[in-house]
Order: structure tokens, then sequence, then C-alpha cells
């Protein structure tokens, strides 16, 4: 009778190992995270998609999120006479030039030297705004105003 249990442990042994791993796994998705909007936060800043397909935010003003080598959103959609700030995410520097990769037009140039640093300008006219890091030239993106 005593072989019995030793039987029964070998057969579960993989089944608890396997259900030990997905519940640490699990349990790592759902924890808190600074990075994560909290949802009094989350409102006044949660993109929209504006009329022309481009993304806004539902307080009317431009915020840009430089991290992980990406604007975000890539394309911003405001109203004239909003200011936009770009913030850096990352530990590098960034920067936000006007103008494409290669030619930059002059209209601002913001660097954005480590995390937590940022950049802001006011658009009074409307148009469409393209920019890069001149860091990074494949880092693009682009200020829609309206």
């Amino acid at each position: 009778m005593t072989y019995e249990p030793i039987r029964w442990r070998r057969r579960l042994g993989p089944v608890v190992g396997a259900g030990a791993v997905a519940a640490v796994l699990l349990a790592g998705c759902g924890g808190s995270d600074s990075d994560t909007p909290r949802p009094e936060t989350a409102a006044s800043t949660a993109p929209t998609t504006m009329s022309n397909g481009t993304a806004g935010n539902a307080a009317g003003n431009g915020a840009v999120t430089v991290k992980q080598f990406q604007f975000s959103p890539a394309e911003l959609a405001v109203k004239a006479g909003i200011t936009v700030t770009w913030t850096n995410e990352d530990d590098i520097l960034h920067t936000a030039t006007s103008g494409t990769a290669g030619r930059p037009d002059g209209k601002f140039d913001g660097p954005m030297d480590g995390r937590g640093k940022s950049f802001s300008h006011a658009f009074d006219q409307p148009g469409r705004y393209p920019y890069f890091c001149s860091q990074h030239e494949t880092m693009t993106g682009a200020v829609v105003v309206e």
C-alpha cells in the first residue's frame, strides 16, 4: 500500500509543477506597473480617432510619448492653438525635429536628453507638420493641426 502514494506523486509532480509555473506567469500579468495609466488619469489622455483617421485625445491637448524608439501616437491631431508636448521615456537622447529625415525645416527642434525630459511647441496654424528624431532618423511622426 505504501507504493501507491509514491506512484501518484510521480504522476502529479509534473502537473503540480506546471500549475505553479502558470500561476507565477499569470500573477506577473496583473501586477501594478508605474507606466500603466491610472483609471482617473486615463480618461484625460485617452486617444480618440479624429474624422481624418489620426489620433487625438479627449482632453484636446497634445501629448506624444517617446518610448522604445517610437513616437506615440505616430500622428496626432490637435486644434489650432494647442501646445504639443513630447515626453521621453527612454534613457537616451531623442529629439522632435520638424521636417523629414535629412531635411529638417527649422520650424521646431527639441532635444529630450533622457527619461522624463520633455519638449513643447505651440501649433497656431492649420496644416500637417511632419517630424523625426535627429538621433534616430527612422523615428518619425506628424502633428495634424485642424
